[in-house]
């Protein structure tokens, strides 16, 4: 083509293109336009060339902003902008920026998109499902009254006996304020919205006494039916009283699971899953028509092998796991195995390449760690967060003393349980070394707060009760990490033990149900904490051999 000819083609090709295309020099003069840009802002395309561009624009500082910046990230996406025609009117509008280079100088384009259409609809399916949730809102409301009126409210009674040797004597305690509280939560509130308590605060027994002239302190005898929330919610108020029930009330209610959620599962039968997953992996593919089939599941990865060994219309593509907070990207088998450790330390990516029919033809599985994800700063964000480490650092920095050896997970648990006999005065510790002790300790760490939160990360406390021998030699056998000075457990003796809450409170272990529980209240990693103080004003490091200092 001759020159001539060339340029009549470009200009051909520039003005039949569907987006408005603009370009403007350093001086937000325009000095091309094409004529779609023209059509939508009802400029003929020499008069565009006359004016600057920000006159096209409601927000005109974004093209003084583009040419100071053009390389700034927020350029990178397409931008939503009000337009301005030639008569002033506003239109909806969608761009993209980009800059050139002629003859040395620099020039600066968008691509401009009239979205006024979409916007109409958008705003059409807005108004629809504002006026839809308007409607299910009067629905709601008007349901929730008719299930008001439905619903039966359950009052309490309560019994007030004068007696003329004994005094004032209570049959039951009837409903207190703790009733709400104690259904607030899961799984008590189940029980809480099954029946509708009716408990004014000037209808509880302690007030109405109160109004009458009775003081609780007075109550010296309370008859207890049976342990229903209606007839024991009121029995802490009465501080002076003796309580009396039957012997098989109690005896009932002490054998209790320690959680109401047991009793809710002990009925369900917990199947194994690979069955299921391949029931399931053949309807996606058979009935949905799902060319790929992934699987999510939180398990520590033991059913692994026989997902894999799926095949046909029942095979997978991955697998994800979650559960025991590993970090691995297996790729050795026929399809990518992960697990992304835990906390969002990373993102676990898979690739599947995909022939002409969605057959999987190769694959690639990696664990990215979060900080390569993150290309900037929220300057905001930061400030806030470097805030906290500020002022958080001399508590959680501060240097404690060293360790002078590597320190194993399984080694801190047993000096864990050494630590819980010298504190407590108990003849046998116990610890879940597996899970309740979370890191390591490498030689020549410098030992700080923020350390013994990675290692103890849970706010366990110590609690103590009475068992007999053989019951600890059971335990002995049970998998925990323990330690004792006792070389012999004997039948029919009772000794003092000592273990976390997490141990104690569980209703298959021992602890709940023996001799004179109790409660210390204190946290394992304060007296960790207190015990690395005492010995770094003696020793230089920490050694697994340092004679422990803290005393009951």
């Amino acid at each position: 083509m001759l020159l001539k000819e060339k340029i009549a083609f470009y200009k051909v090709c520039f003005d039949s293109m569907q987006a408005g295309i603009l370009v403007y020099n350093e001086k937000e003069e325009i000095v091309l336009a094409n004529t779609p840009i023209s059509q939508i802002f009802d400029y003929t395309q020499s008069d565009l060339e006359k004016i600057k561009v920000y006159n096209l624009f409601k927000d005109f500082k974004i093209f003084k902003n583009f040419i100071k910046t053009p390389d700034a990230k927020k350029y990178k996406k397409l931008i939503e902008i009000t337009g301005i025609k030639k008569n002033g009117n506003e239109f909806p509008a969608e761009l993209s920026f980009g800059k050139i280079s002629y003859e040395n100088k620099p020039y600066f384009k968008l691509l401009l998109t009239d979205i006024s259409l979409r916007k109409k609809k958008e705003w059409k399916i807005e108004s629809l499902n504002t006026q839809l949730e308007e409607e299910v809102k009067i629905r709601n409301i008007e349901l929730e009254n008719v299930i008001e009126k439905l619903k039966i409210k359950f009052h309490a009674l309560w019994g007030f006996i004068e007696h003329p040797e004994h005094g004032y004597i209570l049959y039951d305690t009837g409903y207190t304020q703790r009733f709400h509280e104690e259904t607030a939560f899961f799984p008590n509130s189940i029980y809480g919205k099954m029946t509708k308590v009716v408990i004014p605060p000037g209808e509880e027994v302690a007030k109405q006494l109160s109004d009458n002239g009775i003081s609780p302190d007075d109550i010296k005898h309370i008859i207890i039916t049976h342990f229903h929330a209606d007839h024991v919610a009121g029995m802490k108020d009465f501080k002076n009283a003796v309580f009396y029930t039957s012997k098989k009330a109690y005896e009932f209610t002490m054998k209790l699971p320690h959680s109401i959620a047991f009793s809710k599962v002990e009925d369900y039968e917990f199947a194994y899953p690979v069955p299921i997953i391949e029931e399931y992996a053949i309807h996606l593919r058979t009935v949905e028509e799902c060319d790929i089939v992934i699987w999510v599941g939180h398990d520590s990865g033991y059913i692994n092998d026989d997902l894999i060994a799926l095949s046909g219309d029942a095979s997978l593509d991955a697998l994800f796991n979650a559960h025991s907070h590993s970090e691995y990207a297996d790729t050795t088998e026929d399809i990518p195995q992960m697990q992304s450790k835990s906390t969002g330390q990373y993102i676990g990516h898979v690739r599947l390449s995909l022939d002409d029919e969605n057959n999987v033809t190769a694959y690639t599985a990696e664990n990215i760690n979060l900080d390569a994800l993150l290309l900037f700063e929220y300057q905001p964000v930061q400030a806030l967060i470097s805030q906290y480490v500020e002022e958080t650092a001399p508590l959680f920095n501060a240097p404690i003393i060293t360790a002078g050896e590597y320190l194993s997970k399984g080694d801190l648990s047993y000096w864990l349980t050494k630590l819980e006999v010298a504190a407590t005065g108990a003849d046998i510790a116990f610890h879940n070394g597996s899970g309740g002790t979370r890191a390591s300790i490498s030689d020549g760490d410098m030992i700080t707060l923020s350390t013994l939160f990675e290692v103890w990360p849970f706010d366990n406390v110590i609690k103590t009760a009475y068992l007999d021998g053989e019951t600890i030699n059971n335990l002995k056998a049970s998998g925990y990490t323990y330690y004792t000075e006792e070389t012999d457990f004997q039948t029919g003796v009772l000794y003092l033990v000592a273990t976390n809450d997490y141990i104690f409170d569980k209703p298959e272990n021992p602890f709940i149900n023996g001799q004179l529980p109790t409660n210390t209240e204190i946290i394992l990693r304060d007296l960790v904490e207190a015990e690395l103080l005492l010995q770094s004003s003696i020793y230089d490091e920490f050694l697994l051999l340092n004679q422990i200092q803290t005393t009951n």
